[in-house]
């Protein structure tokens, strides 16, 4: 079964004119979740999608951003885009760090 991406965790657009594209979930609610990119997507104006239509890459991407989202407090467009670079960022050896981790 599919997993389904909660507040916090890195998501892959599988459809849509955004699709390729790694987004940072902000809400989850039903079939439905809020992504941000920081850049074409603020935080303070999130794309519903249907989840779906993306792929979690990575859960709970960065733990003090998901407490964040989890108490309702703001997410700056900065430290968003700053988490999605670091996850598309090449490590050594070749291999990305935005890797599915449990």
């Amino acid at each position: 079964m599919k997993e389904i991406p909660q507040s916090g965790d890195l998501v892959l657009s599988l459809a849509g004119r955004d699709k390729g594209g790694i987004f940072l979930v902000i809400k989850s609610e039903g079939d439905c979740i809020w992504i941000t990119d920081g850049k074409v997507r603020k935080a303070t104006r999130p794309k519903r999608k249907k989840h779906r239509h993306v792929q979690v890459v990575m859960f709970a991407a960065d733990t003090a951003l998901a407490e964040r989202i989890a108490r309702g407090e703001a997410v700056s467009d900065r430290r968003v885009k700053a988490l999605i670079a670091a996850c598309l960022k090449n490590k050594t050896g070749g291999e990305s760090s935005c890797q599915k981790t449990t």
